[in-house]
Order: structure tokens, then sequence, then C-alpha cells
């Protein structure tokens, strides 16, 4: 089950470095903070548009089975993994805000570009997918980078 998720996140199975994709060589591109939370906006709608299906029934089929859950927990340390390496990234190009800790920082951006959000924003809001790039380019620019 967890390959679908891959292959609908990445086109690819198995764990993948977000650096060594298409996305990951787009971001190294961007120029500026603008850029890049409108990139996230992009890439996020990219990912979990056509993944969400699929993440939401194997997350739900987690809660009530201890291997599958186990599993789950590798996959979000897996993704905080990625997001820590973007937010370095982020960080040596002095974009990232330095008055809230690091940390608090990835787990802040893996909530708002986490596949929940988009299921919440799109799929149970009704939210079209232009106002979910909107809002995760808006929340990237005003939670995660300097002002």
């Amino acid at each position: 089950m967890w390959a679908a998720v891959e292959v609908a996140s990445f086109g690819v199975e198995g764990e993948v470095d977000f650096f060594a994709t298409d996305l990951g060589t787009a971001m190294i591109e961007v120029r500026d903070a603008d850029g890049f939370a409108a990139f996230v906006g992009e890439a996020m709608l990219a990912i979990n548009e056509p993944a969400a299906g699929v993440w939401t029934a194997v997350t739900g089929a987690a809660l009530g089975d201890s291997e599958l859950r186990d599993h789950l927990v590798e996959r979000l340390a897996g993704i905080r993994r990625q997001v820590e390496n973007v937010l370095r990234v982020v960080g040596e190009r002095g974009w990232l805000r330095t008055d809230v800790a690091f940390d608090d920082l990835v787990e802040a951006c893996c909530v708002i570009t986490s596949v929940e959000s988009y299921v919440r924003f799109v799929r149970l809001d009704g939210k079209s997918h232009e106002e979910y790039q909107a809002f995760i380019t808006r929340t990237i620019r005003d939670t995660i980078l300097k002002r």
C-alpha cells in the first residue's frame, strides 16, 4: 500500500531524496523568498492532489493496524527529514525566520503542507486547487519565511 502512496506522490517506489527529483531541481532554481513560497504552493498541489486518496485510505487503515501504524510513523519521519533538508537550504539563503526555533518551523511546515491539510481544504471544505495553492503560498510566506 505504501508503494501506491510513493508512486502517486513522486512517480517512483521507495524513499526519494527530494533534491533528486524534478521538483527538487526546480527548487534550487528559485531566487527569492517570495518565489520559494510560490514554489511550495505549486509543489504541494502537484504532490498532494494525486496522493490524497490513497494516502487517506492508508492512514485511515493505520489507525487500526499496528504494523501499518509503524510504517506510517516511519513515513512521517521521512517526510520530516525531507522538510528539514529543504528548510536548511532556505535558511542558508537567509530566507528563514530566525525568531522561531528551527524544529518549530519544520513542524509547522509539515502540518501546513500535509496531505491531511490538502484533504481538509480541498476535498472537505470544497476549495479550488487555486485557492489551496494560494493558501499554501501565503501561509508559508507568513509562517516560515522572514518578513
